[in-house]
């Protein structure tokens, strides 16, 4: 039996808006999880530069318009007097102090999506470094026990915020299994795949074609057509089986999302081409406070149907990379990730010297 305990959302204040600068030094439970998740994330990938941070956690476990996030510990023995906090658990501070150690078997992080997919329950689930296994080991009984009971808790979640379409995302070597064999006994299917890589940023060059924005701040003339392709793109990226919601986007979400960039310590880099007045392709590259400075991030990269295989993805996202080069001086390296079955993505970064890390399956199970 495992004893359930939930993060404590952070806060800055009475009705004040939750940044990086503004968060506390995270708990220390809180970076217990930072520790395990960083150390199987690179015992898969064996990349050091891999994982994340307690204080990036914090940013996100603080939640947003278009999202909540928790997070939970199955913890082996009861950890104390606690406030009770989310769905009546017991709460442990994310920020401060957050009293004894837990003894934790597996964490499980929880998104809930808030404009779209209002019945999707997205989970992330971390055996505790205390138990993992080594990468290729099998499970033992401990782990299993563990996953056994993660998965009892997405179900408990799923049932009682009504939301029946569970989404497990699983990473794994990219020639590994791809989750383990309890998930499909317990009504999970696998439903889309992506790949992630490292890729060297020095090939990359500016074209004269493109503009630049940065922080999703677009000139007033863009931004409706800057909305009409990120809707586009999100219907069309490729999904697998997986069942999401297109994103509506509109001028004025563009502008929350990039107060919410800003304000969680994120910088954004986005490319794009012009035709007529009009954006037919575009590319992103981002970096978020507390990464290592010389990492970043490669986001979507998408060209309206009608104007492919014209060199115009090639464009916007080595567009982008030059003026992450440039901005960021540091940066040597992108991470990315792409679906599986989009070989214009794959053949672009092997022009960059394409490593692949791993990979991330999603699991499916719809009641």
């Amino acid at each position: 039996m495992f004893h359930t305990v939930v993060f404590a959302r952070p806060t800055a204040g009475a009705g004040a808006a939750v940044s990086s600068a503004q968060i506390a030094e995270p708990s220390e439970a809180l970076g217990q999880y930072a520790f395990s998740s960083t150390l199987a994330i690179q015992d898969i990938t064996s990349d050091v530069t891999s994982g994340t941070s307690a204080s990036r956690l914090a940013v996100r476990l603080a939640g947003s318009a278009e999202s909540d996030a928790y997070l939970f510990a199955l913890c082996t023995s009861p950890p104390g007097p606690r406030d009770i906090g989310a769905f009546g658990y017991p709460a442990v501070p994310s920020t401060g102090t957050s009293g004894d150690p837990l003894e934790v078997a597996a964490w499980v992080m929880i998104s809930l999506p808030l404009l779209e997919d209002t019945r999707v329950i997205e989970a992330h689930v971390t055996i505790d470094a205390s138990i993992a296994p080594l990468p290729g080991e099998p499970l033992d009984g401990d782990v299993t026990q563990a996953w056994e009971g993660a998965l009892s808790l997405i179900d408990e979640l799923s049932l009682r915020l009504e939301r029946p379409i569970r989404q497990l995302w699983i990473t794994h070597g990219a020639s590994d299994l791809r989750g383990p064999e309890l998930l499909e006994a317990n009504g999970y299917r696998a439903a889309f795949t992506e790949i992630q890589a490292k890729v060297s940023l020095e090939p990359a060059t500016l074209s004269p074609s493109v503009h630049i924005a940065y922080d999703m701040r677009f000139p007033a003339e863009h931004s409706a057509s800057m909305a009409s392709i990120y809707t586009d793109s999100s219907a069309r990226l490729p999904r697998g089986e997986l069942i999401m919601d297109t994103i509506a986007w509109s001028e004025q979400r563009i502008l929350d999302a990039s107060g919410r960039l800003l304000a969680k310590g994120g910088e954004q880099i986005t490319a794009y081409i012009l035709r007529e007045g009009t954006v037919v392709a575009f590319s992103e590259v981002m970096r978020f406070s507390g990464a290592e400075d010389t990492v970043i991030e490669l986001g979507a990269t998408f060209v309206l149907e009608a104007f492919r295989n014209q060199g115009l993805g090639k464009a916007v996202m080595f567009s982008a990379l030059a003026e992450a080069r440039s901005r960021w001086p540091k940066a040597r390296t992108g991470y990315t990730s792409y679906p599986d079955t989009v070989k214009s993505i794959a053949h672009l970064n092997q022009e960059l010297g394409e490593d692949i890390i791993s990979a991330t399956t999603a699991w499916q199970r719809v009641d």
